[in-house]
């Protein structure tokens, strides 16, 4: 239970506050370095992750400490949209020189197509600071990463790591309070919950049952739980109860469709399985869930477990 109600909190707290969808993974670091790469080609520096945060509990130290090379975290990804924010914070008692940069590449290949400055660091910075950078990604760009690399000796702090899509609930499928339940957007508005480590979610033509693309899952894992899943919060809690409808086939795995509601500090309150299905053609699940009391926020979860593969699309708020 802690890996889903993590998830929900996330999100949660993303819709009390009004702040953009994160298209990263823990870009507050508060599941430590999950979701990052950890680099020091120095050998002798410092990759940590401490409880002096500018939000939440936990943020980011790097220390370069002399040695040739670079102290570094970086998170990949394929590119979510064209029209992208990028927002981080940090500071630096020390100084020294430390930068944040988004690079792009295109399809097959390891040149650069992209290199993108978010924030640059060259001496102290005593206070915590907010950077924010809009980039507009080259059309041949298909993969990023986002990189916070420590380049000369010094301490530097980072938290609270945003990727945000603009106009991402305008390109998308929307039924009421849901955005891009046909994803068309690819994975904008849905985040990865995968503890089993060996699942897949990419959304694709080939997966689809309307539209131009649907939602492919592959899973080779056959344990039952923890399940695997991917979830989407409501841009609106609806005031009364509400039909959520999905368009599901399977191979050798079920997927399920669950209602997950929170009150306003991000806590649990409920969960309701709306749905689940095997069967190997298009089967349409669907089921009513009424918001407890106290709920402010509510989000959709796609479950999956088994060893096999599930395609869905429509997933939709009626």
């Amino acid at each position: 239970m802690l890996h889903r109600s993590a998830v929900v909190i996330a999100f949660a707290l993303a819709l009390v506050s009004g702040r953009p969808a994160n298209v990263l993974a823990n870009g507050g670091f508060e599941k430590g370095l999950d979701g990052w790469l950890r680099f020091d080609t120095t050998k002798q520096g410092k990759v940590e992750i401490v409880d002096d945060a500018h939000e939440g509990k936990k943020a980011l130290l790097l220390q370069k400490k002399g040695g040739n090379g670079v102290v570094m975290v970086r998170q990949d990804l394929d590119a979510p949209g064209k029209e992208l924010t990028v927002s981080v914070s940090y500071r630096s008692k020390t100084g020294g020189k430390a930068h944040v940069v988004v690079v792009g590449y295109a399809a097959n290949s390891d040149t650069l197509a992209l290199n993108s400055e978010v924030a640059v660091i060259t001496g102290p910075v005593k206070a915590w600071t907010r950077k924010e950078s809009k980039i507009t990604l080259p059309d041949t760009v298909v993969k990023l990463s986002i990189a916070i690399r420590a380049l000369e000796d010094g301490e530097f702090l980072f938290d609270d790591v945003v990727m945000s899509v603009a106009g991402a609930a305008a390109g998308a499928k929307a039924s009421g309070p849901l955005a891009n339940g046909g994803f068309e957007s690819g994975l904008v508005g849905w985040q990865v919950d995968a503890p089993s480590g060996r699942v897949t979610f990419e959304p694709n033509g080939d997966a689809r049952k309307s539209g131009a693309k649907g939602l492919h899952v592959v899973r080779d894992a056959r344990c039952e739980l923890p399940w695997d899943a991917l979830v989407a919060s409501l841009a609106d809690l609806p005031k009364g109860a509400f039909t959520v409808r999905a368009q599901v086939r399977a191979e050798h795995a079920t997927c399920g469709l669950e209602v997950r509601f929170v009150d306003e500090h991000g806590v649990l309150l409920k969960a309701v399985e709306v749905g689940r299905s095997d069967k190997s053609g298009w089967t349409a699940i669907e089921g009513k869930a009424t918001p407890p009391r106290d709920a402010v926020g509510a989000s959709v979860a796609i479950l999956v477990t088994g060893k096999g593969t599930i395609d869905v699309d429509d997933v939709e708020i009626r």
